[in-house]
């Protein structure tokens, strides 16, 4: 008997082990205190990049995003990114733009978490991999909607249009027109979002 918290996750290991009792359930919500700042309603759009940066995190390609949004001319928009990372001058070397930026490459403690996702607007997951995802968890408990890669283990739980958006994973493109249309939308669709996701 085994359990999995994802349903890709358990397809997959029902697939290799057909005899097995596979048990299925969601992550719970992440919950690390409540945030002391409010959420900003006016300025730029905050996408927020948080957790350990690897190869599996693509991070790259949001920064890849970044500029590219830059290069046609959008403005009004700002990508934090936030964690430790043991290889940053790959990422800093892709950063044609800095003041699109804000960066605080460490390990982030847990108690400056939940103000650190109430200060961004959503959440940007362009993994290459994903299986669950605990930093997804937590967006979802800050009512912070995510922009994710349309992997199985994102879209298990995704309701497009209510917790969140998806592109397809690995183009670069698809992230900037993603990102583009939500800056582009904000000020029309943002409240209407943070409400059909808070009821979700």
């Amino acid at each position: 008997r085994f359990n999995m918290f994802s349903k890709s996750q358990a397809l997959l290991f029902k697939q290799d082990f057909p005899k097995s009792v596979v048990y299925q359930f969601v992550l719970g919500l992440k919950d690390f205190g409540k945030p002391t700042n409010q959420r900003p309603t006016s300025g730029d759009v905050r996408f927020l990049s948080f957790g350990i940066l690897n190869y599996a995190k693509n991070i790259d390609l949001l920064i890849d995003a970044a500029c590219i949004l830059s290069e046609r001319g959008v403005r009004g928009f700002k990508v934090s990114i936030n964690g430790a990372c043991t290889d940053w001058s790959f990422y800093q070397s892709k950063i044609k733009y800095q003041q699109l930026f804000e960066l605080d490459i460490r390990m982030i403690d847990n108690s400056e978490i939940p103000n650190l996702f109430n200060s961004c607007h959503y959440f940007v997951q362009p993994y290459r991999v994903v299986s669950q995802s605990g930093p997804t968890k937590i967006a979802y408990n800050y009512n912070l909607p995510v922009v994710v890669s349309n992997l199985p283990g994102f879209m298990d739980e995704l309701e497009e249009g209510v917790n969140g958006y998806s592109f397809e994973k690995g183009n670069v493109n698809s992230l900037a027109d993603r990102m583009q249309w939500l800056i582009e939308h904000h000020a029309t669709d943002y409240d209407g979002l943070l409400e059909r996701m808070k009821s979700h």
